[in-house]
């Protein structure tokens, strides 16, 4: 945040708000969840890599769901690999250098065979937490119409390894998932195409071969919403609002299309935060486990003023996911701002930041509080901490360039002249660039005239 004012507003628009903290069962509060970060290198098998592609992200998408297990982005492994169409894939060995290099806790290592309408699976699985630790699982074959219990297994194998114990609703978001039954070998293959064409780079290549690939298997959604996630990267925010209106023809309770319409929605400059709820409504309606839709939801009523009826879908979201940092960075905001608690908000951000020692947003609103309360060199260290994590990150830049006129002018100058040489040819930061110059020149000024004369 940079001067107070208007902007304090627009970012609080962007920030997801939570409510309170549910107890689980029997009334004991909940221990603090540990995040997986899971590697599953490129599957190497008979059929190619676009089938092995397109079988990866079936299974990386359904793991994904549980909030918890953070799935390692396939872009990034396959430059680690420097991979070649003749990749003939990894041994024991390699994967765990390769999960070791990625900081990955989990490594799930999959050969497979598809011959004909039968898909066999061959899969070690490695445990990169303390000593590495490797077993291999029972060979696995299934018809293809039956293939998605191979991916069943898989999950269950998976999430056994989460500590504490997956939660129920972590559970059944994950096999809800993966007990869809696998699209067509040709829209697989169309879709694996796809993911390959867009970690290579070639991205309106992939855009059309998700199309493709949605066509080729009616009822297969993950395709479009895979286009929409592009779309966006390619910042074509009403083609990626068609891809996921697509997702959801193709299949109509695919909560993860709603709820990322609704957030095209709330991010929308024309603020079509209505829109927005619909979105996030129907989501939930569908998957009652979805916390991501409740915050999404409540963060659109905040903003339409409808702050007790978006505290109690805040409390809906945590009682299904109790370890979201952005949860706790939502209910800091709200405890300052709409509350007045400066201490319980202070509470809370550190809350978020215990779950999530990356978390730049909780030290920047961490920050802004301190400094709003005249605690300058607190709220300087908490920016130095972004700045130590990104430290070209403009928003901490100004900040602590701001913060360091109450307490060292000469500090304060050498900062104001480091965000100008970060931000001077960002457009993200046109409009505040002569905020910041005129920081600038009035240091400057001061400092001249409380200069000794000689």
């Amino acid at each position: 945040m940079r001067d107070k004012g208007p902007l304090w507003s627009r970012v609080l628009l962007l920030v997801l708000w939570i409510g309170l903290l549910f107890p689980r069962a029997g009334g004991q509060a909940q221990e603090a969840g540990q995040g997986m970060r899971l590697l599953i290198p490129p599957f190497w098998g008979s059929a190619g890599p676009a089938h092995g592609a397109g079988l990866r992200d079936l299974l990386g998408f359904c793991l994904s769901r549980a909030g918890r297990v953070h799935v390692i982005n396939g872009r990034e492994v396959r430059r680690s690999l420097e991979w070649n169409p003749g990749w003939r894939g990894l041994v024991i060995g390699e994967a765990t250098e390769l999960g070791q290099h990625h900081h990955a806790h989990v490594v799930l290592l999959v050969r497979y065979a598809l011959e004909k309408d039968r898909l066999t699976y061959q899969v070690s699985l490695g445990d990169l937490r303390g000593k590495p630790a490797w077993r291999q699982l029972p060979v696995a074959e299934r018809p293809w119409s039956e293939t998605h219990q191979l991916h069943l297994r898989l999950a269950r194998e998976v999430l056994h390894l989460l500590n504490p114990p997956p939660l129920g609703s972590e559970e059944r978001r994950v096999m809800t998932a993966c007990g869809h039954p696998f699209p067509s070998q040709e829209g697989l293959s169309l879709h694996g195409r796809a993911r390959l064409k867009e970690w290579g780079g070639k991205r309106e290549d992939a855009t059309d071969l998700y199309a493709r690939a949605g066509k080729a298997a009616p009822g297969f959604a993950l395709p479009f919403l895979r286009q929409g996630e592009l779309f966006e990267v390619l910042e074509s925010r009403w083609r990626a609002a068609g891809a996921y209106r697509r997702a959801i023809q193709a299949d109509a309770r695919f909560p993860e299309a709603y709820k990322r319409l609704g957030d095209l929605f709330a991010e929308n400059p024309r603020r079509l935060f209505d829109q927005a709820v619909e979105a996030y409504r129907k989501a939930v309606e569908i998957d009652p486990d979805y916390a991501e839709a409740y915050v999404g939801l409540a963060n659109a009523l905040v903003t339409l003023g409808n702050v007790e009826e978006a505290l109690w879908e805040y409390r809906r979201g945590l009682s299904v996911d109790p370890w979201n940092a952005r949860a706790h960075l939502g209910l800091a905001n709200t405890y300052y701002n709409d509350r007045g608690l400066f201490h319980e908000a202070v509470a809370e951000y550190e809350r978020a930041l215990d779950l999530d020692h990356t978390f730049l947003e909780a030290y920047l609103g961490l920050g802004d509080l301190l400094e709003e309360k005249g605690l300058f060199r607190k709220a300087i260290a908490r920016y130095r901490q972004v700045l130590d994590l990104k430290p070209a990150h403009t928003g901490a830049l100004f900040a602590i360039a701001r913060a360091y006129e109450k307490v060292d002018v000469e500090e304060a100058i050498a900062h104001w002249g480091h965000y100008l040489d970060v931000a001077l040819e960002l457009p993200s930061e046109r409009e505040w660039l002569d905020i910041a110059r005129g920081h600038l020149e009035k240091l400057r000024r001061l400092k001249e005239e409380n200069s000794p004369v000689e």
